[in-house]
C-alpha cells in the first residue's frame, strides 16, 4: 500500500468513527511488526525492560508487555509509576532517573498502607548522590518502609552518578545495616554510545570501556570468570552477579545487602534491533 492510499484510508476511517478532533492513531499491524523484529533480535531467555513514559497508555503498555512475554517497566515519574503498579500485578519497577526526595515523600504520604507496601515490593529507586541516599534512608525511616535503590555510575557521560568507587562505597557504608533501605544493584547511563562514528572507536569499543569503568576500582577487579560478567544495554549497565568478590573492588563487605538483577530496555520507546541486554566481558586491562 502506498503512502498516499495509507493515509487516505486513516483519515477515512476516522471519519466513520465520527472522530473530529486530534487523535493518536496506533496501527496495530505495524506495530506487532516493529515489536516482532525487536523479539527476533534478543538473545533468547534474555529479559527486556519496556520505558512507560514512552507510551503513557496503558492498554498500550499491556500489549507490548504480553507480546514481548515481559512484566519488566523503567519509569521515570512517580504517578506513571504507581498507575503500572496498580494496572499489571506482575509489574517489576526500575526507576531511569533518580526521583526528587520532597517528591517521592510526598507521594508516599498519600498513597495508602497498601500501595507504598507494593511499592516496596516491586520498584527500584535510583539514587545519583551520597545526599539523595540520606534523604531516602530518611523518609524510609520515618515512615517506617523499607526501600530499595540501585547506585548509579558515572561511565563517561558525566550527567550524573557516583564517579569512583570510592565515592559510591562510602555512601553504601553509610546506610549499611539500616533496615529501611538496601541496595540491589547499580546502573550506568551509556546511551550516548551508539552515536559514536567508527573513527572514534564506535559502540562496541566504547560500549567495552564503560563495561570497564564499572568493572575496575583501586582496590580490585572481577574476576576472568563466566560467573561474573557485566551485562550492557541501551538503557544502562546492571552488575549481574553483585557477590562478595564483585564488593570486594570497592571494599565494602554487605553482600546480604545486594542480590542479583537483570536489566534490558527499549530507551525513549523506539523500536529497533539492539534494544536488548547483551553480554560484555571486560577485555584484560
Amino acid at each position: 500500500m502506498t503512502d498516499h492510499r495509507y493515509f487516505t484510508t486513516l483519515a477515512v476511517a476516522l471519519r466513520q468513527a465520527g472522530c473530529a478532533q486530534p487523535a493518536l492513531v496506533i496501527d496495530l499491524d505495524r506495530l506487532d511488526a516493529n515489536i516482532d523484529r525487536v523479539k527476533a533480535g534478543l538473545v533468547p531467555g534474555r529479559p527486556i525492560r519496556i520505558v512507560d513514559k514512552s507510551l503513557p497508555i496503558l492498554p498500550l503498555i499491556g500489549h507490548l508487555m504480553q507480546r514481548l512475554g515481559t512484566t519488566r517497566i523503567m519509569s521515570f515519574h512517580l504517578p506513571i509509576a504507581q498507575a503500572v503498579l496498580e494496572a499489571f500485578a506482575d509489574a517489576d519497577i526500575l526507576f531511569g532517573k533518580p526521583m526528587p526526595a520532597a517528591g517521592l515523600r510526598q507521594a508516599l504520604s498519600v498513597w495508602t498502607e497498601a500501595q507504598r507496601a507494593d511499592f516496596c515490593r516491586r520498584a527500584v529507586l535510583l539514587v545519583d548522590s551520597a545526599e539523595r541516599l540520606a534523604a531516602y534512608a530518611g523518609i524510609a525511616a520515618e515512615l517506617g518502609l523499607s526501600l530499595r535503590f540501585a547506585a548509579e555510575i558515572d561511565v563517561g557521560m558525566h550527567r550524573g552518578g557516583f564517579s569512583s568507587p570510592a565515592a559510591l562505597a562510602e555512601a553504601l557504608q553509610s546506610v549499611d545495616g539500616q533496615p529501611h533501605i538496601r541496595c540491589v544493584g547499580v546502573m550506568g547511563y551509556e546511551a550516548h554510545l551508539p552515536k559514536i562514528p567508527g573513527f572514534a572507536g564506535g559502540p562496541s569499543g566504547q560500549g567495552d570501556g564503560a563495561v570497564c569503568r564499572l568493572c575496575r576500582s583501586p582496590a580490585g577487579r572481577l574476576p576472568d570468570d563466566p560467573q561474573h560478567r557485566w551485562q550492557q544495554h541501551r538503557a544502562g549497565l546492571w552488575c549481574r552477579d553483585l557477590g562478595q568478590r564483585v564488593l570486594d573492588g570497592f571494599g565494602i563487605s554487605c553482600t546480604d545487602r545486594f542480590r542479583r538483577r537483570r536489566a534490558g530496555g527499549i530507551v525513549a520507546g523506539r523500536v529497533h534491533r539492539h534494544a536488548g541486554a547483551e553480554d560484555r566481558r571486560c577485555p584484560p586491562a
